[in-house]
């Protein structure tokens, strides 16, 4: 089965300054493990449901998701065996 990361905003993280904490969600093997990421967006960079309409964001974590992804695998976060 496959390895996937994505980035995941959640109502429940907002700050008390409006900003929403970015979490990377692991999924393998049918397990999910939530990850803090340090990257924080604004309600202007979310749509209604939560999820990042900012382009320059979406391309900007793409590329961190995916160098994070390689280095969560070398860190052994999660085993890719199998």
């Amino acid at each position: 089965m496959a390895t996937t990361v994505s980035a995941k905003i959640y109502s429940h993280h907002e700050k008390v300054d409006g900003t929403f904490n970015v979490k990377y969600v692991v999924y393998q093997k049918g397990d999910r493990k939530f990850i803090d990421s340090p990257h924080f967006v604004s309600k202007r960079q979310i749509t209604g449901d939560f999820a990042i309409k900012d382009k320059l964001v979406l391309k900007w974590l793409e590329d961190k998701v995916f160098s994070d992804n390689r280095r969560l695998v070398l860190h052994g976060v999660f085993d890719v065996s199998n």
